[in-house]
């Protein structure tokens, strides 16, 4: 029963608890099953969180792929991440830093960063990042050029950094596939310095921030490998290729040829498509027409949201003349997320939904049966 296949095998099925005292029987078992038992670990003094020792830590860094600090941690339990020297994590890809949680000084925050040069996914936040003068975007960028160079996602949530340091940041970057952050003041610059990500963006999180319709169009257009994408708002003007200065009237579209969307492989889609309150069905169905080509989609959500006040008179137009059955290409769809808009269905369409999504669910505001 010493073999370590195994006993690793038996490890895989092993809860914490049973693979803390699996690792106790003997020193064969020890030595195989300390992987699994320090491969993810949370630091904490909540007495229902069972934490490793520093010792414990110090003997198994090798095993640490997975660091959370995110819990009521007090400074001095865990000072030992950045006093020791020396101190790394050679085999950390994702670290979780909550500085919510805990008062911990941006510079200490930074030293533990630096101590893990295979990082690849970082979950940093921090809701007072970059409302003081002190913050350093020279350490910052320095940070993911030099110390972090493989970081792929990164997830820095509610912030106060301006346009300019989020565009610093994702300039530092060699590749990033997940950027969250949320709200922000993400504006030109940023969105200038993220194209330079384009065909590595997988997952996109940027709702609540300054991020334009136009910007949203230009993603859409130029990230082929995109799989969710969380958005403000999309004009149908941009969607149809229309300029500004011909986008006031009801325009008949048939000889418009929009930009198409690369994003096919998106199975998330979170954006209020708008500007479509006194368009003509033409509109409509050419954006649902748009649509139609992600047929990968489980999620679609294309109204204001359930945060809307009231019922907003924009937004698509979801009776079948005006293009609703161009979404019978989506299969997949379990979810249709209206919520801030008044669908006018027919018996028609609520018996066309039905049909062609059985299991899906159908959110809004309210559905007025006409």
């Amino acid at each position: 029963m010493d073999l370590p296949e195994i006993v690793s095998m038996v490890a895989s099925f092993l809860g914490r608890s049973d693979l803390a005292a699996a690792a106790l029987v003997c020193k064969n078992w020890n030595a195989i099953i300390s992987s699994a038992l320090y491969s993810s670990i949370k630091l904490s003094s909540s007495p229902t969180i069972r934490s490793p020792s520093k010792d414990g830590v110090m003997a198994n860094i090798e095993y640490i792929q997975y660091l959370d600090l995110s819990f009521s941690v007090s400074a001095s339990e865990f000072e030992y991440l950045y006093t020791i020297p020396h101190l790394c994590f050679p085999s950390l890809r994702k670290l979780r830093l909550d500085s919510t949680q805990h008062n911990l000084p941006i510079d200490r925050q930074l030293q533990i960063i630096r101590k893990c040069p295979a990082l690849k996914d970082l979950i940093w936040l921090n809701r007072r990042f970059g409302s003081h003068q002190s913050y350093p975007s020279a350490e910052v960028c320095e940070l993911f050029k030099t110390y972090c160079p493989f970081v792929e996602r990164l997830d820095i949530g509610e912030n106060s950094l301006k346009d300019n340091d989020l565009a610093q940041i994702l300039d530092s970057c060699r590749r990033i596939k997940y950027f969250f952050v949320l709200p922000s003041s993400f504006g030109e610059l940023a969105f200038g310095s993220l194209a330079k990500h384009y065909e590595h963006i997988q997952d996109l999180q940027l709702s609540g921030s300054s991020l334009t319709s136009k910007m949203a169009q230009a993603i859409m257009t130029n990230c082929p490998n995109l799989v969710r994408f969380w958005g403000v708002t999309l004009e149908a003007k941009d969607i149809l290729g229309i300029p500004d200065e011909n986008a006031t009237g009801d325009h008949t579209l048939v000889q418009q040829a929009p930009r198409e969307w690369v994003c096919t492989k998106v199975y998330l889609l979170s954006i209020f498509i708008c500007g479509l309150e006194t368009k003509s069905i033409d509109w409509h169905q050419k954006v649902f027409q748009q649509l139609a080509r992600l047929d990968k989609l489980l999620f679609l959500v294309v109204g204001p949201g359930s945060s809307f006040r009231g019922q907003s008179g924009d937004g698509l137009d979801f009776r079948l003349e005006a293009g609703l059955s161009h979404l019978g290409s989506l299969k997949r769809l379990a979810v249709l997320d209206a919520r801030g808009l008044v669908l006018p269905l027919d018996t028609k369409e609520a018996k066309w939904i039905t049909e062609t999504w059985p299991r899906g669910k159908v959110l809004s505001t309210k559905v007025r049966m006409t």
